[in-house]
């Protein structure tokens, strides 16, 4: 009778541990896969994006010297940056295909220079550029005092809310209050994500003045530095990467500019679209200080190949067809896929509490009158008929920054697998040796 209650006992604790080691085995792939990198990480690494092209449309037989004169100068101008400028000779390449964006003229008294944008549907955007000032002209094309603004911000903040003030008063004062109340209720999330960031979203105030001195810059937004009547929300984040669409007049909504914001905190293997995740960047000069920067922030090299690689395969696993709105709705759905539940006031902006819970100044600046003189770009060898300036990538040997071997998520995965593997191994054992020890009592 002993003995065969004895044996009932170890057939269950025998069932108990093959449960046990099933269920560890479950949740190993779980723990192995969970992604480290947020949303405004992958806004940082540049996986392929294609640059803005600024096309010399001219004669080369009668504007030689022009010609050589802006390959020279575009070559010191447009290093490191996401900027490439060719000649066209429309004489001698009658069927170049770059001639669909050259203005309809029925000579060439001139050189024409026409700046593209890649892979949309901004319309070709016409430039004077006299020789004696080609230099400051070119310059401004990748440098100015907003984009500046934006940079200081950007690398530290968790994203750059823009608004640009139109001719109505109170439209302006709508506007930045919606910045202000998506930024209040971002406030009351950020602690809950994923990868907390420390600083908060930025707001930056740009009077209609001061827009007008930023053409290149609006027109990469859609927007028209001329008559232009409403104010405008763009929402930023990464490397300038424009996060949704951008906003204007009756359309600018605080709980809407929340919803967006919120997705820059979400994991990268959520079911947001990539091409929010990879949106659109502003023309901009990008030099290796301001990767370490980046790097020193993000705590991981984001030019470094495996790093690339190892993005592009997590977030081409997601849903490439899922809506903004579907995946911040995914946060409370899923907690696996988020950062938890939280809940969105829908009051208008005028009836937003702001007075009850102020949001620090230290984060609303307006962007102030600055020298229009900027930082000329470094020099970089380039070919000789085209300007291919691209961002330098830091993954030379004599590069400081940090190596990602410490937080690739691969290392971590391996970690998480090991531990698992580890603790397995721990309940069989244990099991084992309690099955010995009934087996000598029975």
């Amino acid at each position: 009778m002993l003995r065969q209650f004895c044996n009932k006992r170890l057939r269950l604790t025998a069932r108990i541990l093959c449960c046990a080691v099933c269920i560890a085995f479950c949740l190993a792939p779980v723990t192995a896969t969970a992604c480290k990198y947020s949303v405004r990480d992958v806004g940082f690494v540049d996986l392929s994006s294609q640059p803005y092209r600024l096309y010399c449309f001219l004669d080369g037989e009668s504007h030689a010297s022009f010609a050589a004169e802006f390959l020279k100068t575009a070559k010191s101008r447009f290093a490191d940056s996401n900027v490439i400028a060719e000649v066209v000779d429309v004489v001698a390449n009658p069927d170049h295909p770059a001639l669909k964006y050259r203005p309809a003229t029925t000579a060439i008294d001139a050189p024409e220079l026409v700046l593209v944008a890649p892979e949309s549907d901004l319309p070709p955007l016409p430039l004077d550029v006299p020789v004696a000032t080609m230099g400051d002209e070119l310059t401004r094309l990748v440098a100015s005092p907003l984009r500046d603004q934006i940079w200081n911000s950007i690398v530290e903040a968790y994203a750059v809310v823009v608004v640009i003030e139109g001719g109505s008063p109170e439209e302006n004062r709508r506007a930045a209050d919606a910045g202000r109340f998506a930024i209040k209720q971002l406030n009351g999330i950020m602690s809950k994500m994923d990868k907390p960031v420390d600083t908060p979203p930025k707001l930056l105030i740009v009077s209609a003045k001061q827009a007008a001195r930023e053409p290149v810059l609006l027109w990469s937004w859609g927007l028209s530095a001329e008559d232009r009547k409403e104010p405008a929300v763009v929402t930023l984040f990464g490397r300038g990467r424009q996060l949704g669409p951008v906003v204007a007049g009756s359309d600018i909504s605080g709980t809407e500019l929340f919803e967006t914001l919120a997705l820059v905190g979400k994991s990268c293997e959520c079911e947001l679209d990539r091409s929010w995740m990879q949106g659109p960047m502003f023309p901009h000069a990008w030099d290796i200080n301001r990767q370490a920067d980046v790097t020193r922030a993000l705590g991981f090299d984001a030019e470094n190949p495996l790093i690339k690689v190892e993005i592009s395969r997590i977030i081409a696993r997601g849903d490439q067809n899922r809506s903004a709105k579907d995946a911040v709705d995914a946060i409370a759905i899923d907690p696996l896929l988020g950062y938890g539940e939280f809940g969105v006031d829908t009051v208008s902006i005028d009836e937003s509490p702001l007075e009850e819970a102020p949001l620090d100044e230290s984060s609303t600046d307006s962007v102030s009158p600055v020298e229009e003189t900027v930082e000329t770009p470094s020099t970089a060898e380039v070919p000789t008929a085209v300007v291919d300036a691209k961002p330098n990538p830091i993954t030379a040997t004599e590069s400081p920054v940090a190596q990602p071997e410490e937080t690739s998520s691969l290392a971590t995965r391996d970690t998480a697998v090991i531990t698992t593997v580890l603790l397995c191994i721990v309940a069989i054992g244990g099991g084992l040796f309690l099955l010995y020890r009934r087996q000598g009592q029975a």
